[in-house]
Parts: C-alpha cells; sequence; structure tokens
C-alpha cells in the first residue's frame, strides 16, 4: 500500500506512538492545565533553541580542518552570524514566542471555520505554530535597518559614446580620431587628414567607415525589399485599388449593413417623399431655367411611379446613385454630380423612413451605426482616390515620400491612410525604395551629408518616418538607419576626410610654426609628423593613448604641479609604448624611448622647476 501523503493530518489511534518530529512543542496535559499562557511559557524554550544554534554555528569555525574547501570557506561568516544570533536570542525567542503564538490562534481559528479537522491536526503537530514563528522572523528581517548602497545613478552616455556604439551596432569601424569627445583630438584629426601623403592613414581610415556606412544602409534596404520607385508606386496603386474595392474598411461597413437587413421585414413598404419632392424641384428649376428636362426623370421614374417600395429596393437605387458619385458608375448626360449628391440624400432619408417602419427602433439603431461608418469610409476613399488620380508609378511614389516630408506640402492623414490600405508587404517595398535613395548623390555614392540633408532623413518629419520604417514589424532594420543618422550627425567631416582640401596643409604648416608650447597637438605633430599622427589617429588604441597624453600634457602646461607633471610623464611613457607597438616603425622612425624622452622635455619651464 502506497504511502499516504497527507497521513501527517490523518488523527492517530489512542496509545500511538506520534511520528510528528514536533511532538516535543505539543503542550503536555499538565502544561495544558496550568494557567501561564503557551505565549509566555514558550519564552524560555524559543531563547535557549535560537541561542543554541546560534552557538553551533560559532562552534563549528574550530573543525574548519575537517571541512572541504567549500564548506570551510563559507564556516566564518557563518561563525560571525551565530554569535550575532546567540547575542539577539533573548529578542528573537521573546518574540516568536510572544508573536507566534497569538498568530498560529488566530490561523487555527480562521482554520476551523473553512476544514475543522485540518487546523485541529495543524495546531497538534505544531505546525500552526511553526509557520507563525516564519512569518515572525520575516516580519523582523523586514524591520530591521538594513545598510543598502544606493545604486548609483546612470551616467550618460557622450555623444563620442553614443556614436561608437551605434557604429559597433551596425558593423561600421570609426577612426579615433571622429568618434573622440576632446575637441583637440578631433582638431588634430582635420589638419592631419588633409596633408598630402601623411594624411592617408586617417584619410584610409574614414573612406573605408563611409563605406561600411553604405553597406550597412543597403542591408537595412534588403530587409525591406528590393523594389525601385516604379515597382514600389505600382504596388501601392493595387493596394489601393483593392482596398477601395473590397478592403478592410470596405467588408466593415459592407457587415454593418448586413445587419440592418437582417432586422428589416423585406415585405413591408415606404413611400418616398423627400425623393418625389426633390424629383419635382430638379425639374421645375430645369424648367425655370429653359433647360431640358433633368435626366433624373428617367432615372427614377418607375420608383416614383409606385405607392410604396421596401427596404431592399430603395437601398439598392441608393446604391446605383452611388456608384456615380464615387466614380464606379457613368453620369447620364443632362445630369449633373450636384444633382446625383442630393438624390442619394434624398434616397437616404427615405430610406430611414422605411427602416423605421419595416425594422422598428432596433433597425433604425443598426442603420445609423451603419450611416456612420459609411461616413468615415467615404472620406477615406476620397483620400485614397487622389492616389489612384495620379498617372505614373514613380508619381504615386513621390507623392507618398511628399506626404512623409517636413515641408507644408507633408499630409500625414493622407500617408497613414495609404499606410493601412496597402498593407504591410506592398508597404515595405515603398520603404526599400525610399531606402536605397537616402543618403546618395545622383551617381549612387553614399555621403552622411546627404543622408541627414533635405533629401535624405532631414526632409522627412518624425510621424513620417514611423510610418516609413516602423510600422510593418521591421523595427530592427529601421534601427540600423536610425544608427547610420546618428553617425552621420557626429561625422559629416567623414567625406572631407576621405577627400581632402589643398588648404589642410597651410593649416597643419601654420600650425607647426606657431611652436606653442602649451598646444599638445603642436607638440604631437612636431615630434611624430604628419604621418605617424595621422596613423596614430586612425587607430583607436593609439588615439586613445594620445587622448591621455593630451590630457595630461594640457594638466602640466596650465596647473603645473608634482601630482601633474608626474601624470604627464607616465602618460608620455605609456603614450610612447602604444605607438611603437601599434605604428608601423617606418611612418613613425623613432623608438619608444627616444620618443617619450621628447614627450617628457616638451613640458613648459613652469612645470619644470615646479617639479624641482
Amino acid at each position: 500500500m502506497a504511502d499516504n501523503p497527507f497521513a501527517d493530518l490523518i488523527p492517530k489511534e489512542a496509545g500511538a506512538k506520534s511520528a510528528n518530529p514536533f511532538a516535543d512543542l505539543i503542550p503536555t496535559k499538565e502544561q495544558e492545565s496550568s494557567s501561564v499562557p503557551a505565549f509566555i511559557r514558550d519564552v524560555p524554550k524559543e531563547i535557549a533553541d535560537e541561542a543554541k544554534a546560534g552557538a553551533a554555528d560559532v562552534m563549528a569555525l574550530g573543525r574548519r580542518g575537517e571541512m572541504g574547501a567549500v564548506e570551510g570557506l563559507m564556516s566564518l561568516p557563518k561563525a560571525v552570524m551565530g554569535a550575532a544570533r546567540v547575542a539577539l536570542s533573548p529578542m528573537t525567542g521573546t518574540a516568536r514566542s510572544m508573536l507566534g503564538h497569538p498568530i498560529a490562534d488566530l490561523e487555527t481559528s480562521l482554520g476551523g471555520l473553512i476544514n475543522p479537522e485540518v487546523a485541529r491536526q495543524r495546531e497538534q503537530s505544531g505546525a500552526a505554530y511553526e509557520d507563525a514563528k516564519r512569518s515572525v522572523d520575516t516580519a523582523m528581517a523586514a524591520g530591521m535597518p538594513a545598510k543598502v548602497k544606493a545604486p548609483a545613478a546612470a551616467v550618460p552616455l557622450t555623444e563620442g559614446q553614443e556614436v561608437a556604439l551605434a557604429g559597433q551596432r551596425v558593423g561600421v569601424d570609426l577612426p579615433r580620431a571622429v568618434i573622440s569627445d576632446s575637441k583637440s583630438v578631433q582638431q588634430v584629426g582635420k589638419i592631419a587628414a588633409n596633408v598630402p601623403v601623411a594624411g592617408m592613414p586617417l584619410r584610409n581610415a574614414s573612406r573605408s567607415a563611409v563605406q561600411q556606412m553604405d553597406e550597412a544602409m543597403t542591408g537595412a534596404r534588403a530587409g525591406f525589399g528590393s523594389s525601385d520607385p516604379a515597382a514600389a508606386g505600382q504596388a501601392v496603386r493595387e493596394g489601393v485599388s483593392e482596398a477601395i474595392k473590397s478592403g478592410p474598411i470596405k467588408q466593415k461597413v459592407d457587415s454593418l449593413y448586413a445587419a440592418v437587413d437582417n432586422l428589416v421585414d423585406p415585405t413591408v413598404t415606404a413611400p418616398m417623399p423627400n425623393t418625389q419632392a426633390l424629383s419635382s424641384t430638379l425639374n421645375a428649376r430645369r424648367t425655370n431655367a429653359a433647360l431640358p428636362g433633368s435626366k433624373n426623370v428617367d432615372e427614377l421614374g418607375e420608383a416614383l411611379s409606385r405607392p410604396g417600395m421596401n427596404y431592399e429596393g430603395i437601398k439598392d437605387l441608393r446604391s446605383y446613385f452611388g456608384e456615380m458619385m464615387n466614380g464606379a458608375k457613368e453620369i447620364p448626360q443632362g445630369m449633373s454630380m450636384g444633382e446625383v449628391k442630393q438624390i442619394y440624400g434624398a434616397l437616404s432619408k427615405d430610406m430611414r423612413l422605411v427602416i423605421a417602419r419595416a425594422g422598428g427602433a432596433d433597425g433604425l439603431k443598426a442603420y445609423d451605426s451603419a450611416e456612420k461608418a459609411a461616413k468615415r469610409w467615404a472620406g477615406v476613399r476620397e483620400d485614397l482616390q487622389r492616389i489612384l488620380n495620379v498617372q505614373s508609378e514613380e508619381g504615386v511614389f513621390s507623392k507618398i515620400v511628399t506626404a512623409a516630408g517636413s515641408k507644408s506640402s507633408a499630409d500625414i492623414n493622407l500617408l497613414g491612410r495609404v499606410r493601412g490600405a496597402v498593407g504591410p508587404d506592398r508597404w515595405n517595398e515603398v520603404s526599400a525604395a525610399l531606402i536605397e535613395r537616402l543618403g546618395r548623390a545622383p551617381d549612387g555614392t553614399f555621403s552622411p551629408d546627404r543622408m541627414l540633408g533635405p533629401s535624405g532623413l532631414g526632409g522627412l518629419s518624425e510621424e513620417g518616418k514611423r510610418l516609413l520604417f516602423r510600422s510593418t514589424g521591421l523595427s530592427s532594420h529601421a534601427d540600423v538607419i536610425d544608427d547610420i543618422a546618428t553617425i552621420s550627425k557626429r561625422f559629416k567631416q567623414l567625406n572631407q576626410y576621405a577627400n581632402p582640401s589643398g588648404t589642410g596643409q597651410t593649416t597643419l604648416g601654420g600650425a607647426l610654426g606657431a611652436g606653442a608650447v602649451a598646444d599638445p597637438i603642436t607638440t604631437a605633430t612636431t615630434f611624430l609628423g604628419s604621418l605617424g599622427l595621422s596613423a596614430v589617429l586612425s587607430r583607436p588604441a593609439s588615439a586613445r593613448s594620445m587622448a591621455a597624453w593630451a590630457r595630461a600634457y594640457e594638466r602640466a602646461a596650465t596647473k603645473p604641479t608634482t601630482a601633474s607633471v608626474h601624470g604627464y610623464q607616465q602618460a608620455s611613457k605609456l603614450f610612447a609604448a602604444t605607438i611603437a607597438n601599434s605604428v608601423e616603425r617606418q611612418i613613425v622612425n623613432i623608438d619608444a624611448g627616444t620618443l617619450a624622452r621628447q614627450f617628457q622635455g616638451a613640458v613648459p619651464a613652469g612645470a619644470e622647476d615646479e617639479q624641482k
């Protein structure tokens, strides 16, 4: 027979030996007859038990030699905690008994209302009291003042760090000279990159970064699709046409009118006073103007000759004129669009009269809901028709881009309606075609300047960008576009580095000729040479060392103290060693020791005097 998992809750026979591990906690008959309440009577026992448990942890420290490595390592903190348990045992034991018993009694009382047998067994076994003591321990621990170290405030990333992370995410290796937040490093990069021959390493690194940005944009475009503007325009035209004919909004409106059909008695008819009156008015106007009779007489003649029409008949007649309004049916000669709209309105009023008679209040309520939805759909359909009225497929694409723009010609309302009409797959083709154009010159060359310019992201509104790139569930590809924009925003000078002008050499010559000892960039250029400096700044590791050296140099030059001079000397050694390890010897043409001595010798006299 399988062991019963609830056996400890089943009452045992009289005289049977209890297997309850808490049996020693159950009051004896003598204790039960005592007038001392249990919550006071058990205080000494709880104090003793807590002190004993803490002492055991302290004594275990003497057996560390017999323990394993992990157990021995943990014995010291356990001993410290054990000593604390012994010291606090009077307070802990008293609280457990004086608070635990009332909690256990309350549980037993409440449990007796739900399941008396289980509550009695939990009381007799001591389980209720043990649970209550654990609750007391938890409450005491929560009430203890704890020394919690406040989390450090999040330090915002610098602009350079943001750009570096963006480059890392999209696979663009950016030169340190343009990632650095140091203005001096940025400035020397601008100077060194424009020096013929000498600036080649930095220019090559910049050209490579621009190429990688181009490749990242191509990858993002491929994630959306492969359309050109004409194919994207065709996809939009097809999607809009389908939406007008049988799209989700059209289906919703049709379903609302179907609900009206189910509530109306098809055998009930009603006259059409509004349509009859309008027809007479139109004819009178034409007669008064000496014009031929309105064609509406022919179109409505049969319907108006009847004493009444049922709901279905009036609805079909109204739909006939509705098709003239939306262009699906040609307006007969001798009838204007204005007359068609007036007839449609009169038929709508007469249809409501027959619904009131044939469908009652429920039918009218359903009809009003359908009419409200149909009115909204008419506005959407009118906007969508504007897209279909564009002659060429490229024109359709251009109209969408214009709608997403940031100028007064933008139309976010139209953009959103077209997006909803064409569906995600066709819309992705639009996104792909646009991405292919972002940041590119007519010859296809990618440029960070163009990426941010009016023909790129700078020409799109924020909501336009969201609808174009983040409305179809492809946000990961849109993130790439944002990262490229972040890089382009900070590093528009990448193209300047990649295509140096002749003015850079003159600028650099002026800096060298100045001989300003307090300018670390001039000093570095003097010792490294333009070619070496360009190579240093094209490598992240050596450029970081240079940035640290430049900061130390400036501190030593402007605030010469023993600490700042010593820091400068150490930075010079590290900078020289980094150059020797990471830059080709034939470029630098100097060993690390000599370079470090030259750098250290460049400290202004005031700093040297302070050092002494």
